[in-house]
């Protein structure tokens, strides 16, 4: 196999905490092939895992998986959209193409990517991000099987994400005018040109406090206050059930369990 090439610059300064995938090489010991995640036991199992390190063996399971889609969300979504958006480049998304690492808490770390992709042309929105929508398709469709949630909670998660890259992608030390345009444009769009919703539309609203300060608010909560033994605050920063922000919410905001 190759030797492995980072990708650190298409992390940039964006979320540091998770380190950058990598193209070629050999995956950790213990990294899961990307093919187990679109297999619903194998799936099970690794979010299973997950759930005993963190000692939510007795508590629910689909606040579980919701929370792990979070952080798989990113680490797949960071070097995929930052990839499409400053090198015109598509990373290979499918489920045999890729390994996950996994950190010492069985949360997904960074992707191993098998290959470099294909370069995107002269692609437009939203067909530039149809690859990894049909990924995204397939694995909440596992999700959801897996839990008693609706696909609109994962695929919130997943908006949350595409929604963060546009409002922070400015950071990028690459960063030019109109980078973040595409990832805007995706995140705005209520249907697609067949006219089929788009699930990624309007995943989050930025509210004005009465300090006159943006705030920004999921469109659903991905019930994260389910799981008691997480540390720090029940709900995360952005959750719409918070006191301050229910009340300020247009009609379609909150829980959609």
């Amino acid at each position: 196999m190759s030797a492995a090439r980072s990708l650190e610059h298409l992390h940039g300064n964006l979320l540091p905490k998770f380190p950058p995938s990598r193209i070629g090489g050999e995956p950790p010991a213990g990294a899961v092939p990307g093919r187990a995640l679109a297999e619903a036991e194998a799936l099970r199992g690794v979010i299973g895992r997950y759930a005993e390190r963190a000692g939510y063996g007795q508590h629910d399971f689909s606040a579980v998986a919701s929370e792990w889609s979070k952080h798989y969300f990113i680490v797949l979504l960071l070097p995929v959209v930052a990839a499409n958006i400053i090198e015109d480049r598509e990373l290979p998304t499918a489920f045999d193409s890729f390994h996950v690492e996994l950190g010492e808490d069985q949360l997904p770390l960074r992707l191993w990517f098998e290959g470099e992709g294909a370069p995107l042309g002269d692609t437009g929105v939203p067909a530039r991000f149809q690859a990894v929508l049909a990924h995204l398709e397939r694995l909440i469709e596992g999700l959801c099987g897996l839990s008693r949630f609706s696909s609109k909670v994962f695929w919130n998660n997943a908006g949350n994400v595409f929604e963060l890259f546009s409002s922070q992608i400015h950071r990028h030390p690459l960063a030019r005018p109109g980078l973040g345009d595409p990832v805007r444009d995706m995140v705005a769009r209520r249907r697609f040109p067949d006219g089929r919703p788009n699930p990624l539309y309007e995943p989050v609203r930025y509210l004005t406090d009465p300090q006159g300060k943006a705030r920004r608010v999921r469109k659903l909560c991905c019930f994260r206050y389910f799981l008691p033994h997480l540390t720090g605050p029940s709900y995360c920063g952005s959750c719409p059930l918070k006191a301050e922000n229910k009340l300020r919410l247009p009609v379609g905001y909150g829980c959609d369990g």
